[in-house]
């Protein structure tokens, strides 16, 4: 859910991932520190605690760090 509270799907960059988190690149859709998003990969999914997002400069596109909630699987 985007912080207008729709749902989106958006294939996003990964970059310095770690056991713990990730940052996601070039998102279009506006998020919020706080918001729990949904990530997968091939066949993993797990959900993710925004923890910080930066403007990326790029056209429309956004950063944002991400860990995972607690007890969910490392996708």
């Amino acid at each position: 859910m985007d912080d207008d509270d729709h749902a989106f799907s958006q294939i996003v960059h990964s970059r310095n991932i770690s056991d713990h988190g990730a940052t996601l690149a070039g998102l279009e859709e506006h998020l919020k520190a706080g918001d729990i998003i949904g990530v997968h990969f091939g066949d993993k999914k797990a959900r993710c605690n925004v923890i910080w997002v930066v403007d990326a400069s790029d056209v429309h596109k956004i950063d944002v760090g991400v860990e995972l909630v607690e007890g969910q699987p490392h996708p």
